[in-house]
């Protein structure tokens, strides 16, 4: 367990001498030091550990201090309301990301772990990755009959074959490529650049 990792409203009830240990000392002293407490929760629960919320809905009642989800940042509820824009004084954006820093840590351009990384990203179990053999390669060179000159007169020469650019697929279910709208492509790569290697080149495909 880490130095962070306590209840502060214990902490106080524990600390606290009995004789001073009445409810209503223990609340004032609990309120003092809320703001406290919240910063903790934000930085070593939430922003660290990551947090699951349901996404926020225009038609639902939502009371102070209700947590939601929209895209992929966190918004806390400061004013009582129904249907207020997210990036109105009603709320406050407290994470810019839901998934905690200790997992994103892990994420990498290992096939099995970046499989995970996109189907926890996009609320799937279907994403997946395949791998592109490149049936035609070539080399370049200047002394074999297989290779490709680099001189100015080789580089006139066209290619016949059909060359594969890409290492490797992304499979994604057509439904959850159709749910992220226009811009899928985009958003499905703004999120697998953050984990792929430099250097390999990938396309999308659905399925």
């Amino acid at each position: 367990m880490a130095i962070y990792d306590f209840s502060l409203s214990t902490f106080i009830e524990q600390l606290t001498p009995k004789f001073y240990a009445f409810d209503a000392n223990l609340y004032w002293q609990k309120s003092l030091l809320k703001p406290i407490d919240w910063l903790k929760n934000n930085l070593f629960e939430f922003y660290a550990k990551g947090l699951t919320r349901t996404l926020w809905n225009i038609a639902t009642p939502y009371t102070v201090g209700t947590i939601v989800r929209f895209d992929e940042g966190l918004y806390e509820c400061l004013i009582a309301n129904t249907g207020e824009s997210l990036t109105s004084e009603y709320w406050y954006k407290i994470q810019e990301d839901r998934i905690g820093l200790y997992t994103r840590l892990n994420f990498r351009n290992n096939k099995k772990v970046f499989e995970y990384a996109l189907n926890n990203r996009f609320y799937s179990s279907g994403i997946y990755i395949t791998n592109v053999t490149n049936a035609n390669p070539f080399y370049v060179g200047i002394s074999d009959s297989s290779t490709i000159g680099i001189s100015n007169s080789s580089l006139n020469v066209p290619l016949t074959n059909a060359y594969n650019l890409f290492d490797f697929t992304i499979n994604v279910p057509t439904a959850i490529y159709s749910g992220l709208g226009t811009n899928a492509e985009k958003i499905i790569r703004t999120q697998a650049d953050k984990i792929n290697m430099a250097g390999m080149n990938y396309n999308i495909a659905t399925y």
